[in-house]
């Protein structure tokens, strides 16, 4: 799964990476694309969260540091006391919640 956050900026929100080449790679490797918009007044966007928890991602790819402004890996069982993130999506609806807990295995 990859999570893109959109902010809106000057009164518009940019456009996630739908309909862009990059799209169809990932939708083609069986990788989910989930856009957060945490400026919807309907959505809950834990951002202190996202930027307080250590990132991973020199560590992981020690090339990549430059880029940890952009991109954070968060081992989640690490911060977040062994538990995971369990993601469930709607794709009729267009709408998903994530929430921490325990290891699921999927039916």
């Amino acid at each position: 799964m990859l999570v893109e956050i959109a902010f809106a900026r000057n009164g518009s929100t940019p456009e996630v990476s739908y309909g862009t080449h990059f799209f169809q790679d990932l939708v083609e490797a069986d990788i989910v694309i989930v856009p957060i918009f945490p400026d919807d007044p309907g959505s809950i966007f834990n951002e202190d969260f996202l930027l307080k928890s250590p990132s991973m991602l020199k560590e992981i790819v020690p090339e990549a540091k430059d880029c940890e402004e952009v991109v954070r890996v968060i081992h989640l069982p690490i911060v977040c006391d062994a538990h995971y993130l369990q993601v469930f999506l709607s794709t009729h609806q267009q709408k998903g919640i994530g929430l921490f807990g325990p290891l699921l295995e999927p039916k």
